[in-house]
């Protein structure tokens, strides 16, 4: 017999949303975020890892983001998955938690994140923790480290998340965005710098491999900019970043790029990922030729406009 379950990632740090925010503030049906819930430090009722989820909440934690629905028990398969196995409904709501926290970077980089992420059910009155899971926390840039979220923000990424979620599992912008998601994790200049650009190739790269840096440098140039001289100006801006791309690929001796230099490098690529899914994700109809069988012949068409 289906229960209701909740689960939900703590948000930190807490100062980074706008105040006097109405909540719940929902993305999508069931998906909000929303202040902690009061049976998290409640032990009035304390089950097995209660105390473990209390100790693990960072101090002034007020607020996480948190999926609604039902499920058998814990490890049910998620019945509206494409996957084959099927995910478990749990996995499911992970996932789209991090797509939430993606939105919300999308929409304005911040230091916004979350380091675990909580299953529980409901058993008629009591609220039971039945998983706790670790995870890493995103590591910001220094230009944006201390950026706050303002409530146009959150519904912009309100609009991204839901176009996100309309796009089919496993497909081109879903990858992207696992990608994207995974660089934002990381500290190492070189795999936080490789797994940018292989999300920016999952959304331009040809399929067939021909000239590609020239063929995706236009691409993404075009895309982006509509004015010629401009477009000409980012084309030369991505071909010089995938030049880098690809010494760091073939392992080449990075000595001569000085810190300084590298780190601008990663700022312009991770502000060329962010105007990307911004424009893919503008609307259904852009999603759906970047999701579907149509984006080469779209993308190659865009040198004849």
């Amino acid at each position: 017999m289906p229960e209701p379950w909740l689960t939900f990632a703590p948000m930190q740090p807490n100062w980074v949303l706008p105040k006097n925010l109405n909540l719940p503030f929902y993305f999508f049906k069931g998906i909000s975020l929303r202040a902690i819930p009061p049976w998290v430090i409640d032990n009035t009722f304390v089950d097995k890892l209660r105390p473990a989820l209390q100790e693990k909440l960072a101090d002034g934690t007020r607020h996480c983001l948190a999926i609604e629905y039902e499920a058998a028990a814990l490890g049910s398969p998620d019945n509206r998955s494409t996957r084959d196995p099927k995910l478990a409904i749990q996995e499911t709501a992970r996932i789209n938690i991090q797509f939430v926290n993606l939105a919300l970077w999308l929409a304005r980089p911040t230091s916004l994140s979350f380091k675990i992420v909580v299953h529980a059910v409901n058993h008629g009155t009591e609220w039971v923790t039945r998983q706790i899971q670790d995870f890493d926390i995103l590591c910001p840039l220094e230009n944006y480290v201390r950026e706050e979220l303002t409530e146009s923000d959150l519904a912009s990424a309100q609009n991204i998340f839901r176009n996100l979620i309309s796009t089919m599992d496993r497909s081109t912008i879903r990858t992207a965005a696992g990608v994207t998601f995974r660089a934002l994790l990381e500290q190492a200049w070189p795999l936080r710098f490789l797994l940018h650009w292989l999300a920016m190739e999952a959304l331009f790269g040809p399929e067939d491999g021909r000239e590609i840096t020239f063929r995706l440098s236009q691409r993404v140039a075009l895309f982006l900019e509509p004015d010629k001289e401009r477009a000409q100006k980012l084309f030369s801006e991505v071909k010089n970043s995938y030049s880098w791309r690809s010494k760091v690929v073939h392992g080449l001796r990075l000595s001569k790029l000085k810190e300084d230099e590298s780190y601008q490098l990663l700022i312009g690529l991770e502000q060329l990922v962010r105007r990307s899914f911004l424009g893919v994700l503008r609307d259904d109809a852009t999603a759906g030729i970047f999701d579907g069988g149509s984006r080469e012949k779209y993308l190659d068409s865009m040198a004849f406009k």
